[in-house]
């Protein structure tokens, strides 16, 4: 099966947000969120059940989101999920996965699921 992406489908805006540690005057550790990429994406949201939890029925609610690969982020690691954080709708969401399609650095897979 061949795997076409349409770009014109992008059309949802996100960003992705790097960690950014520092220490501050006081020597004091610190963590912000730093936009290091605004672009536009294909966003599906996929929700999945399971069944037979302790306490009842629960649904996790994730998203999908496609969009072209960030070759001008020089050292944007796939692996690392930590790293990075999706902010869209107001929102700042972890990162499941996230996959460069094929290998190609053309387009990139972002899995997201619930925000902070």
């Amino acid at each position: 099966i061949m795997y076409t992406i349409n770009p014109g489908d992008f059309k949802s805006r996100f960003e992705i947000k790097d960690l950014k540690k520092s220490i501050d005057d006081d020597n004091i550790p610190t963590e912000s969120w730093t936009t290091i990429w605004t672009t536009k994406g294909r966003i599906r949201k996929n929700t999945s059940y399971n069944k037979d939890v302790e306490d009842g029925d629960r649904s996790s609610i994730t998203k999908t989101i496609t969009a072209r690969f960030p070759k001008h982020l020089n050292n944007f690691d796939v692996e690392d999920t930590n790293k990075y954080k999706v902010l869209y709708n107001n929102k700042l969401y972890k990162i499941a996965s996230m996959s460069n399609i094929r290998e190609e650095n053309k387009y990139i897979q972002i899995n997201i699921g619930g925000w902070e």
